[in-house]
């Protein structure tokens, strides 16, 4: 098929061995710009769009991309790793429609790509549209690709690995009156892998956003659909911490309505789901009493068994490697260690990255996962933990991080949550950004101070003494070790931590050390 998109690469850049930077959200505009990249044969990267300037110019510099695709509320991140550094890449840059809502020239960004175009003269800027005129103007003929050229995002992995799971995950499940939400980044190899699936299917697909999935409130004051209620539909593909907040919003209706009418009402009345990641059994078992159809994505067979990955396929071998720091051997019972796996459809290394390869893959071809299991009586293997998010204690326990914060997310105050642990603590804290309209509420139960702004509210002994109180009563509902149940909780009213917010988990860790840690 002939691509617009990628015959205006063609036009624009005649070599073939360049690659294309796609550095912007979902959309059916960076889809497109993959697409076109594909029908040259030309490899595509892609980048998080919530990576912050060093994160960007790591990306570029590691690549040497000679075409961008940005879209144009991230174009002034681009602007400034192009003109501060000295990156000897990127020869074109096109920018995408401005976002819905926004105005169609923003004067502060059209000053800065007039500073880029001075700065780099030889630099190409123009528009997805202009892109596509010079697409049709000068239409390409396809490049066909060889048997092992790349076609993939991130770490290089092999086409027949990713073809033979998505058919043994999905097999005949989806038809032409399915729907698909897309709402991860193109940056995520599941959902680019399920996207184009679909699409190959017949299903109609939408594009949303993961910060717009249930019903919410714009700056204005005005309540708006969520995406899942307005779209209603019957796949969409997640990770654990989308799972928690679809669970923990189904609990909170459950108050009004039956499970299955208010879980079915927010995914077109067939809801059906794909995880990347071994969900919580709590997950699990609330999705399948509310009707849904669960696939579990690791490139195997769909199983129907809680808490584990699977049987293990016949073209990979796996292994458990003692990991004694934490405690974990093959001589335990049951065995347990960190997984190794090796096959012909493991990955082979890492682009362009000889150092990270040789401390990820073992020279006879056993890749390290870093992930820690445990192999079930059935066969099966289970996750159960991950080396890089242990932490040690002061009485030198080991205690995982995302466990914790998987489990402290489900309480009703929680709009985000960062477990803060150190050496010098016995038990772990809670720093908690907190959905406003819950800590209003809970602040009405402490007199006329309710009204008071948020960051007043989030520093009130009451409120705080109560919102450490939900967070023990999930500990207690989940049933954790008594060494993982947060001992004090700081309320910090930020609106998220991303890299674009000075106010991340680590810069307020000692903010919330000192307000909420009296033993210091």
């Amino acid at each position: 098929m002939k691509s617009i998109s990628g015959s205006g690469f063609r036009a624009l850049d005649p070599e073939k061995t360049d690659k294309v930077f796609i550095y912007a959200a979902t959309s059916p505009q960076s889809l497109a710009i993959a697409h076109g990249a594909s029908s040259q044969s030309t490899v595509f990267v892609t980048a998080y769009e919530a990576f912050g300037p060093a994160g960007l110019e790591h990306s570029l510099e590691s690549t040497g991309a000679k075409a961008i695709f940005v879209d144009q509320n991230l174009c002034p991140k681009v602007i400034w790793t192009l003109t501060s550094k000295a990156l000897p890449c990127a020869g074109v840059v096109v920018y995408n429609y401005p976002p819905a809502g926004a105005a169609a020239a923003d004067t502060k960004w059209t000053v800065d790509l007039l500073k880029l175009k001075e700065t780099r003269p030889q630099l190409q800027v123009l528009s997805f549209t202009e892109l596509r005129e010079v697409g049709q103007s000068k239409i390409a003929d396809p490049v066909p690709p060889g048997r092992e050229d790349l076609c993939a995002t991130g770490p290089p992995d092999t086409k027949g690995g990713s073809v033979a799971g998505l058919d043994s995950v999905i097999g005949d499940y989806p038809s032409p009156t399915d729907s698909f939400l897309v709402y991860l980044s193109l940056a995520h190899v599941l959902e680019f892998a399920f996207e184009n699936s679909h699409l190959f299917w017949g299903v109609t697909v939408g594009y949303g956003g993961a910060r717009m999935l249930f019903d919410y409130i714009t700056p204005s004051g005005t309540p708006q659909k969520g995406d899942l209620r307005a779209f209603q539909p019957t796949f969409m593909v997640g990770v654990p911490a989308i799972w928690e907040r679809i669970k923990k919003a189904i609990l909170v209706k459950t108050n009004d309505a039956g499970l299955v009418e208010s879980a079915a009402s927010g995914h077109g009345r067939r809801p059906r789901r794909c995880g990347s990641h071994p969900d919580c059994r709590g997950q699990i078992d609330l999705t399948r009493s509310s009707s849904a159809l669960l696939a579990k994505w690791l490139g195997l067979a769909c199983e129907w068994n809680t808490g584990s990955v699977g049987s293990i396929p016949a073209s990979l071998e796996m292994k458990l490697v003692d990991y004694p720091e934490a405690g974990y051997f093959s001589s335990n019972n049951p065995p347990r260690g960190e997984i190794w796996i090796c096959g012909d459809s493991v990955v082979e290394g890492y682009c362009d990255n000889e150092e990270d390869t040789k401390s990820t893959i073992v020279p006879d071809g056993w890749l390290r996962t870093g992930e820690i299991g445990q192999w079930e009586p059935n066969g099966h293997l289970r996750i159960i933990d991950r080396k890089m998010i242990l932490v040690k204690t002061l009485n030198g326990e080991y205690i995982a991080l995302e466990k914790l914060e998987s489990i402290y997310r489900l309480a009703t105050l929680m709009a985000n949550i960062c477990i803060h642990i150190s050496p010098q603590w016995a038990k772990p804290i809670a720093i908690v950004i907190s959905s406003p309209p819950d800590l209003k509420q809970l602040a009405t139960q402490h007199g006329p101070d309710s009204k008071a702004e948020i960051s007043a509210l989030t520093q009130q002994p009451d409120v705080v003494s109560d919102a450490l109180q939900q967070l023990q009563q999930a500990a207690k509902e989940a049933g954790p070790n008594s060494i993982e149940v947060v001992e004090a909780v700081a309320l910090v009213d930020d609106p998220e931590w991303s890299p674009q917010n000075a106010s991340a988990p680590v810069s307020v860790s000692w903010v919330a050390f000192e307000r909420c840690c009296p033993w210091s």
